[in-house]
């Protein structure tokens, strides 16, 4: 079963979707591409490390199992709980590589500087990293100010943010966040205008151009 269709994504309200992937990668339920973002996020964000360590003892399974067609409930509450008893895992990013968590720099074999991009769009640069489990995965340099093309989805897009920011209609999104967008997304996410924006995506399906970009070439080749 598609752990990201099959419950995660229902309208593009991004919270409870991470939420529930972290809960999957708890369980060891995630493909690799999905398991090395989640990771990725984890290890850039305190408050998902520690809902992390509570969702991998065995009794918060128990109640992920209960709770798997929704969001886990009182997640601030045990939150609050966790970072009043216990300290968080310590994940040293940085160590190899400043933008690169671990499990990502791991995953690529190669640092940041060592990747060899390609062009895609003016101000826009892609490197794909593998097709595994009906996932893709690649990391997208956009230069500072640059908008992406409008365009939806024929599936699932999870964007970690790994260095600057980005946003669309919906939110901004900044170093360690996650954006998901499905199929009811239409959107043209723009970088924020400070620094480079770099992520690293993941889907599980193709993108579909929209706007005048999309009519012209559905209008040539369609």
């Amino acid at each position: 079963m598609n752990p990201l269709n099959h419950h995660l994504v229902k309208k593009p309200e991004m919270g409870a979707s991470i939420d529930e992937l972290i809960a999957n990668c708890a369980l060891g339920q995630l493909p690799r591409p999905l398991d090395v973002l989640v990771k990725s996020h984890i290890a850039l964000k305190p408050a998902s490390q520690a809902y992390f360590h509570l969702l991998e003892t065995s009794a918060a399974n128990e109640i992920f199992c209960q709770e798997a067609s929704g969001q886990v409930s009182s997640r601030q509450g045990r939150l609050e709980n966790i970072f009043a008893s216990k300290p968080t895992h310590e994940h040293h990013v940085g160590d190899v590589d400043e933008v690169f968590p671990g499990a990502l720099y791991n995953y690529v074999g190669k640092s940041l500087a060592e990747i060899p991009w390609r062009w895609r769009l003016p101000g826009i640069k892609q490197y794909k990293i593998e097709t595994a489990e009906g996932y893709e995965a690649s990391l997208l340099w956009v230069k500072p100010g640059r908008k992406m093309p409008a365009h939806t989805h024929d599936g699932v897009e999870a964007t970690l943010v790994l260095k600057g920011s980005f946003g669309d209609a919906h939110e901004n999104y900044e170093r360690g966040d996650v954006s998901i967008a499905d199929c009811d997304v239409d959107h043209s996410p723009k970088a924020g205008h400070e620094e480079d924006c770099i992520c690293l995506i993941v889907t599980d399906g193709p993108l579909r151009l929209t706007g005048s970009l999309g009519h012209f070439f559905h209008k040539i080749f369609g």
